[in-house]
């Protein structure tokens, strides 16, 4: 079984956090050949005060 885990901002709506979980599960399933039941998603919201790029904080 495929398992995704996407760190990301929190602050994203359920709505959008839900079509995330759809549309990247389909494409796991679909290149991996793995049934789209067995494909796991796991959203992990990280505050952008605990974020960094480029040696600069996120927030």
């Amino acid at each position: 079984m495929p398992m995704v885990t996407v760190q990301m901002y929190e602050g994203r709506s359920d709505e959008v956090k839900a079509k995330m979980i759809k549309e990247i599960s389909c494409v796991v399933a679909e290149t991996s050949g793995a049934p789209l039941e067995q494909v796991w998603i796991v959203l992990s919201e990280v505050p952008k005060k605990h974020w960094g790029m480029g040696g600069v904080p996120g927030a």
